[in-house]
């Protein structure tokens, strides 16, 4: 691994106790284990309190992206930063692809978690099923490859609703 991808995800605004702070001191940490591996880091931003962050430290993302206040990301907008991310996987801009978000647990502490989204990490299931073999017309690397897309998709888009379920919980926090 040459460069890695981290996509910071992180709340567009305040006001959610510590949600903020966590992610991005486990970001920070994140980042200096991988330069300390001897990776180059990509670092992309999801969330206005993430870029600000960054940008503060002297390490301004490649690029970043802005999450609805009053929303949930809808699955368009995700689609739209996915193709982004596998066009930029696509052309060698990075060899490993990791979200860094809160995932939601109900009253748990808040703890991110670094979570590879591409390339995709499929394993083959455990037992072959019982009935007969699929018939592919099809060749199967791109078949392959496009059932590895959409599960990257799949992937991109819980890390990013699990993030604003945890960050609306952490609003609701009482110490």
């Amino acid at each position: 691994v040459g460069t890695v991808g981290v996509l910071v995800i992180a709340s567009e605004r305040g006001l959610c106790g510590a949600f903020n702070t966590v992610v991005l001191q486990v970001a920070e940490r994140y980042l200096a284990e991988q330069e300390a591996l001897g990776h180059h880091i990509l670092l992309i931003t999801l969330g206005q309190r993430a870029t600000t962050h960054f940008e503060r430290r002297g390490r301004p993302p490649v690029w970043s992206e802005h999450l609805p206040m009053t929303t949930v990301a809808s699955l368009a907008a995700v689609q739209r930063l996915h193709r982004r991310l596998v066009r930029a996987y696509d052309a060698g801009r990075f060899d490993l692809l990791h979200a860094i978000y809160t995932p939601y647990r109900l009253r748990a502490p808040l703890e991110p978690i670094a979570r590879q989204i591409l390339p995709t990490e499929l394993s083959p299931p455990e037992e072959p099923p019982a009935w007969p073999p699929p018939i592919i017309d099809a060749d199967p690397q791109v078949v392959y490859r496009q059932i590895e897309k959409q599960w990257s998709l799949i992937e991109l888009y819980r890390c990013i609703i699990e993030s604003a379920a945890s960050e609306q919980a952490a609003r609701f926090q009482v110490l």
